[in-house]
C-alpha cells in the first residue's frame, strides 16, 4: 500500500514539473535554455515517470495478493 502512495505522488509530481518546464505563450522556460540542465530535466522528467508507474503497479499487485 505504501508504495501505491509513493508512486501515486511520483506520477503527481512528475506531471506537474512537465507542465512547470512545458514552453508557455511561445517562450521556452529559462532553466531549459541552460546548457547543463537541458538534458538532464527530460532525463528526470521520464524517469520519475516510470519509477512512478512500477511503484504503482507493485502496489496494486501486493494489494491483490
Amino acid at each position: 500500500m505504501l508504495s501505491f502512495l509513493f508512486g501515486a505522488t511520483m506520477l503527481g509530481a512528475s506531471a506537474c514539473v512537465l507542465w512547470y518546464f512545458m514552453p508557455h505563450k511561445g517562450k521556452p522556460h529559462p532553466l531549459t535554455k541552460k546548457a547543463p540542465l537541458d538534458t538532464v530535466i527530460p532525463v528526470c522528467i521520464v524517469s520519475g515517470l516510470g519509477i512512478g508507474v512500477a511503484l504503482v503497479v507493485n502496489g496494486l499487485v501486493e494489494f491483490a495478493s
